[in-house]
């Protein structure tokens, strides 16, 4: 799609871009979204390529990549007025588990491969996935004895 709204009174382009933001989630599939509006590619891609005057792609990533680690000066130029306080979500800065332990799992067992990954904690969940909590080092130290 090539700049399909710029054409529009502010309203309208509103309206559709919300419109598309709907249609988007409905139909799940890629769509390539041509727009000089930095602020419109934000609010509607999940990811984003920056290209220089000479047409050449100098970045590409999420929004908040992008306004948090420009690839180079002009990339941080071009975000310079972004706001990233309203673009970085929780997603972007939580720390992500990297194990996942059973309740049947031995105290060892937990602390053993907190260890192999370097983490003071992991997360417990039941045969279906569900969270039940996090044990911690600490925890599975008093545990074990």
């Amino acid at each position: 799609m090539d700049e399909p709204f710029s054409a529009l009174d502010p309203l309208i382009r509103r309206e559709m871009q919300e419109e598309f933001i709907d249609l988007q989630s409905r139909i799940a599939k890629t769509i390539i979204f041509v727009t000089h509006d930095l602020d419109e590619a934000i609010l509607l891609g999940n990811r984003i390529a920056i290209i220089n005057k000479e047409g050449k792609i100098v970045q590409i990533g999420t929004p908040s990549e992008i306004a948090t680690n420009p690839a180079n000066g002009y990339v941080e130029k071009f975000t310079e007025k972004i706001d990233t306080k309203k673009l970085i979500k929780a997603k972007d800065v939580m720390k992500k588990p990297t194990i996942v332990l059973h309740p049947k799992d031995t105290p060892k067992t937990a602390l053993r491969m907190m260890s192999d990954f370097h983490l003071e904690n992991a997360i417990v969940v039941d045969k279906k996935r569900e969270f039940l909590g996090v044990l911690t080092g600490t925890k599975a130290l008093l545990g074990e004895r």
